[in-house]
């Protein structure tokens, strides 16, 4: 029995359950012609497979060789958006690569852009509180309501998923309708996922409450959640700009949905850095009116989600001296920092989540009408903050070439600086005249217009977190925004403990206990059987799991692998050997030719025990006769490894069966050992012991097929024959190494589909060395 316990992958994973939200642009918002597009990338990715959660392939786009590793794209046609609330669909895509690799969505649509980084299946767990944004409206007289959304994917049939709103849900073709603090429950299959929106409430539109942040969606299997708005302005703007006058018109053109991958609560931590989100130097703020709608556009919106009650947050004081109380949150409540202009340090008391929102933007000159020949536009995003304790090791950002204004942010430790590399060069010799230091905790970051790729890595085990940013402002409808983490570790350092232990009852039979601390981080992602086995849950609780786990066979040696992969992506595995009792008996095969009706003979049996030495002894319990019947059978008792013991052993023919079977019963098995022939008088035992057989096992790609492992002394073996208990011949096919043997191992295939069941001889002419069950 061995346990080891090693780190996930940082590079991603090698498969994938993506989706993509529901956009719900204007009427002269139109998509572009690459509108959603797939971005994979892996370092030693060869080979990426897309294929519909539907099963079918997507226009014959559904592979693509990388020659030797790399970035690829898929175009996806824009029939797989989300479109209908509480409609169960399979419009989601699979991904699966040959090795670790990133995935990266982007929607490309006029007025309508937005960006996500998406978790491999290994990575998802069953709890998620997510972020949104309010109810937003638009238009003249108010037309245009949208509200915030959510999108629920399973990876496994049966996925019970339980949602609890902070908002009343309407009811849909697959939902019932729930009640903002109750929980409603759909049912989701492998690849089906849910869009989710909340009533609108017309005196609650721009108002908070209106907001779906904090609901809380859970399963009993592995799901991916995304979150964010169907189309919404960061932060409120009027229904029209400008506001009045001959040029008013809908304000659709500071509004764009907005989305994000939503972490799994098990990612949740205490301590985090955000930077300024970079924009083009087009954008001018501070200019905005309250008097006509427009809240402050200045800096970022900072979201920080509490997943405990008596949540208490904190935000490091601007000039470093240490941390001030901001707010203390319930499960579920959020502080959002509105106008967030500088890099920041905040810490929470509890596990919680962050999120970052960019700003829209709109300089109209005065908004009353006047000087609209001034006035340009941009549009909001929203990315997730992932803690300092899921910050990666390696990320690659690509930036987009369809006339964007691209950026990138870096944040790191100060002390990490001379292990970061910049496409294989210092980062400090790459972007040294723009680095900046945070208070509070010693970090340092950089923001950058990038115009091509960029690859960044941390040696030597130093850590980063990286966004990808992208802003086309001042293009009326046809301008649109992303934003994007670029990176993210599975293999965070966690304080918590993962540990497997066992108890062995006999028969091989493990009751295997894994127990996990009450640290969030540390808790269990999924356990993996594997090998021949059964295994039953015993008793499970969020923190401990206990399993008896059986060999599905006592006839063969069996290794049995559990796999504990934790939250922060390590893995844990306790590997258990279970070795068959092995009892062997001398003579094998014995002639009772002549043995009258009820008459007895007596022979002397040695039983060898043939497991391995050190293991345990093996205990004869007693001895049986398939047909007939033994005579005061003797009592062989316990065997050590090794060990040999004679006795005698009467047989009295009570059947007129002509062949009988004496077995050797165990704890845990009933070997056959010796073989009675009453048509023969005697067998060659010399002739027997030049020919062994060493294994006989079913090969597993042929139905039919057995595998024999045979070792010759004798010069030249020049017949291999199959017969049947009456010693007639049977029609057998031979594969592998054929007559003659040659001394040492040979393999033989031999085809015994077309054999009855019973018993045979393998062996040479007259020498039947081993037997052969067909069942």
């Amino acid at each position: 029995i061995s346990t080891r316990t090693t780190g996930a992958a940082l590079d991603g994973g090698k498969s994938y359950l993506i989706t993509f939200p529901k956009i719900w642009p204007a009427p002269n918002e139109l998509p572009m012609s690459s509108a959603l597009v797939v971005r994979v990338h892996g370092k030693d990715l060869k080979q990426v497979v897309l294929q519909s959660a539907d099963g079918t392939s997507l226009r014959k786009l559904d592979r693509i060789q990388l020659a030797s590793g790399g970035s690829a794209e898929f175009v996806i046609p824009t029939e797989y958006l989300h479109t209908e609330h509480g409609k169960k669909v399979k419009n989601g895509l699979w991904l699966n690569g040959d090795a670790p690799f990133t995935v990266t969505t982007f929607v490309r649509w006029n007025g309508n852009g937005e960006s996500s980084l998406h978790l491999p299946v290994q990575s998802l767990d069953t709890s998620y509180t997510v972020s949104s944004w309010f109810v937003d409206r638009y238009g003249s007289q108010g037309s245009e309501l949208r509200p915030g959304q959510i999108i629920v994917s399973a990876v496994e049939d049966g996925t019970v998923v339980s949602i609890t709103p902070t908002v009343d849900i309407p009811a849909g073709p697959d939902i019932q309708a729930i009640s903002s603090g109750q929980t409603g429950i759909c049912t989701l299959n492998a690849g089906e996922s849910i869009l989710i929106l909340p009533a609108i409430q017309p005196l609650l539109v721009k108002e908070f409450l209106s907001d779906i942040s904090g609901t809380h969606i859970s399963a009993n299997k592995k799901i991916a959640v995304i979150s964010g708005h169907t189309k919404a302005s960061v932060p409120r703007y009027p229904d029209l700009l400008p506001a009045n006058g001959p040029d008013a018109g809908p304000a659709s053109f500071v509004r764009a949905p907005f989305h994000e991958t939503q972490l799994p609560d098990g990612m949740a931590d205490t301590l985090f850095v955000t930077i300024p989100i970079a924009y083009s130097v087009k954008r001018i703020t501070g200019t905005a009116n309250p008097e006509f709608g427009i809240d402050d556009d200045r800096g970022d919106v900072v979201r920080i989600l509490a997943l405990h009650d008596s949540t208490m947050v904190y935000k490091c004081r601007q000039d470093g001296n240490g941390f001030i109380a901001v707010r203390r949150l319930n499960r579920g409540e959020s502080h959002i920092e509105m106008t967030q202009e500088t890099a920041t340090t905040w810490r929470t008391t509890k596990p919680a989540h962050v999120t970052q929102y960019g700003k829209s933007w709109f300089n109209g000159g005065e908004l009353s009408g006047e000087q609209t020949s001034m006035r340009a536009n941009g549009y909001p995003t929203m990315t997730s903050v992932p803690p300092v304790s899921r910050w990666t090791q390696y990320a690659r950002i690509e930036s987009d070439t369809s006339g964007m204004d691209c950026f990138v942010g870096l944040v790191f430790p100060t002390s990490e600086l001379i292990n970061l590399r910049v496409n294989g060069n210092p980062l400090a010799a790459t972007f040294g005249s723009m680095l900046r230091t945070i208070a509070c905790g010693s970090f340092s970051y950089v923001r950058t217009q990038i115009t091509s790729g960029l690859t960044i890595e941390g040696r030597s085990g130093a850590r980063f977190m990286a966004w990808t940013w992208g802003s086309r402002d001042s293009a009326g409808v046809e301008g649109r925004s992303y934003a994007s983490t670029a990176g993210l570790s599975f293999d965070a350092e966690c304080p918590g403990t993962t540990e497997v232990s066992h108890e062995m009852s006999s028969c091989g039979v493990f009751r295997v206990t894994v127990q996990s601390d009450t640290n969030e981080c540390s808790r269990r992602k999924s356990i993996d059987v594997r090998g021949s086995a059964r295994t039953t849950i015993i008793e499970e609780s969020p923190t401990r799991v206990v399993l008896e786990i059986t060999p599905e066979s006592y006839d063969s040696n069996q290794i049995i692998s559990v796999d504990v992969e934790a939250l922060t992506g390590s893995v844990t595995t306790a590997r258990y050997s279970f070795l068959a009792d092995n009892i062997v008996a001398s003579p094998r095969v014995v002639g009772l030719a002549g043995l009258p009706a009820l008459g007895i003979r007596c022979i002397d049996v040695t039983l060898t025990n043939a497991r391995l030495t050190g293991i345990s002894p093996t205990t004869v319990t007693r001895l049986e006769l398939a047909h007939n019947e033994l005579v005061n059978p003797p009592s062989f008792g316990e065997i050590t490894s090794s060990e040999k013991k004679t006795a005698e052993v009467c047989v009295r023919r009570t059947t007129e069966k002509l062949v009988d079977t004496l077995f050797v019963v165990t704890d845990c098995r009933r070997i056959p050992v010796m073989f009675f022939d009453f048509t023969l008088t005697s067998i060659d035992e010399d002739a027997v012991a030049g020919l062994e057989i060493l294994d006989v096992r079913p090969l597993p790609a042929t139905d039919g097929e057995v595998l024999v492992n045979v070792t010759s002394r004798d010069a030249v073996l020049t017949q291999f024959e199959v017969t049947n208990m009456l010693g007639q011949n049977v029609t057998y096919a031979v594969g592998g190494a054929l007559c003659p043997l040659q001394p040492g191992i040979n393999t033989v295939h031999l085809n015994v589909a077309s054999l009855s069941p019973g018993t045979y001889f393998v062996g040479v002419a007259g020498r039947p060395s081993t037997v052969l069950v067909v069942r």
